[in-house]
């Protein structure tokens, strides 16, 4: 007997196949995930997708809710594209959303940054910060009706002690609001 033949030998070693992983039960898991998914997606379909795709097929006839709806195809948007009352209402939003967000987001930041510090008050501070939360949107936008009225407004009266002049509230002779931008300073305090 050889001295290789009593040394015992390893078995060879099986080759390294990279499998794929096997997924948790394949169309069981698949199914678990549907049925509890499945509650929210009942009501996501009929109140959101379903008036959606009506509301889209109804924009596509002309239609006054008395007569039969009449096909126009893309017509109505061709029309609401050319109307340069939806381009002036397009820019007004435009207009309202490059001054609200900034003012939103970095007073935000600022103010959240601002209160958290130690400093005299910040209790009454952040109460009056907190105030929106918990105030009547009604009682908002009276308030802001009440400090901006063109006649007899705080602001326009502050700013007549200091020589400035209040506008009008009018529109100018060209058509455009003076006060298209009085929304602004109510939502953002209210945010």
């Amino acid at each position: 007997m050889s001295v290789r033949q009593a040394i015992p030998q390893a078995p060879p070693k099986a080759p390294v196949t990279h499998a794929r992983p096997r997924r948790r039960g394949g169309w069981r898991y698949a199914g678990t995930v549907a049925l509890f998914l499945l509650p929210s997606l009942v009501p996501l379909t009929l109140y959101t997708l379903i008036p959606m795709v009506g509301s889209f097929w109804t924009s596509l006839h002309e239609w006054d809710l008395i007569t039969e709806m009449r096909w126009v195809g893309l017509g109505n948007y061709i029309e609401l594209v050319g109307d340069p009352d939806t381009r002036a209402a397009f820019l007004h939003t435009l207009y309202f959303i490059a001054g609200y967000l900034p003012l939103v987001y970095l007073g935000g930041l600022g103010l959240a940054v601002l209160l958290n510090r130690a400093m005299p008050a910040r209790g009454l501070l952040r109460g009056v910060y907190f105030l929106p939360v918990i105030t009547s949107w009604v009682v908002v936008a009276l308030m802001w009706k009440w400090l901006l009225n063109p006649a007899s407004g705080i602001v326009n009266w502050a700013l007549g002690l200091v020589g400035v002049s209040g506008p009008a509230g009018g529109p100018t002779p060209t058509g455009r609001c003076r006060r298209s931008s009085s929304p602004r300073p109510g939502r953002t305090w209210a945010s």
